[in-house]
């Protein structure tokens, strides 16, 4: 499974995420059905047989990412360690759990990055291309879509591209996501394998609601 749990990996690098001050930014459950974040007043519910991942196994993977994408790049490689200092990852849920044998792994991925400092005009699409210019110099090559298109849930409008990428000879595809909310950008990043994988992950991301500004 090493082969399809590098897309987590992949995806957190792309990511240069900072703490919030004030509300806390746990993505918190009950039932382990629904998750809720009050920092970002969202929640978005994962399918009961799917895995959420716990905090110190996305960082692992952070650190995993980094060493991945920046390749020998060593400039990159320092870049993308000090995003990691300060990540902020909000939820990962996975079909199986890493490392289960015979079973290709999808996913739905999401963090959130501090653009308080970007001007007030910067757009969701606006964000989305700095991902893919960045995802562009990474020693793992990606094939990326031109337009930024928006998915309307009717519980959220979210901006994204679709990617896809071949790590191992296995190909795989990815959807990013993001939405503007409280000087943040929430990431929210489907991978799959095929047009089943695509729809399964799809669901999910239309769980989704929050209110983007």
């Amino acid at each position: 499974m090493k082969k399809i749990s590098v897309v987590l990996m992949m995806f957190f690098c792309v990511l240069n995420v900072a703490y919030a001050e004030k509300k806390k930014p746990e993505t918190t459950t009950v039932d382990q059905i629904t998750f809720t974040n009050e920092m970002f007043d969202f929640s978005i519910k994962k399918p009961e047989t799917w895995v959420a991942q716990n905090t110190t196994d996305l960082l692992a993977l952070q650190q995993k990412g980094s060493a991945l994408m920046a390749g020998d790049n060593k400039t990159m490689k320092a870049a993308l360690d000090r995003a990691l200092d300060t990540s902020l990852p909000l939820f990962s849920f996975l079909s199986h759990p890493l490392g289960t044998k015979g079973q290709a792994i999808i996913s739905v991925v999401s963090a959130a990055e501090n653009v308080k400092a970007a001007p007030v005009s910067l757009t969701a699409c606006d964000y989305l291309e700095h991902v893919k210019t960045l995802m562009a110099k990474a020693a793992v090559k990606s094939t990326m879509s031109d337009k930024c298109q928006v998915l309307d849930t009717g519980n959220a409008k979210l901006s994204y591209f679709d990617s896809k990428m071949e790590v191992n000879g296995v190909v795989i595809q990815q959807r990013f996501h993001a939405c503007r909310k409280s000087g943040y950008m929430v990431n929210v990043v489907q991978s799959f394998l095929d047009e089943s994988g695509r729809q399964q992950t799809t669901d999910i991301v239309k769980t989704l609601k929050i209110r983007c500004d």
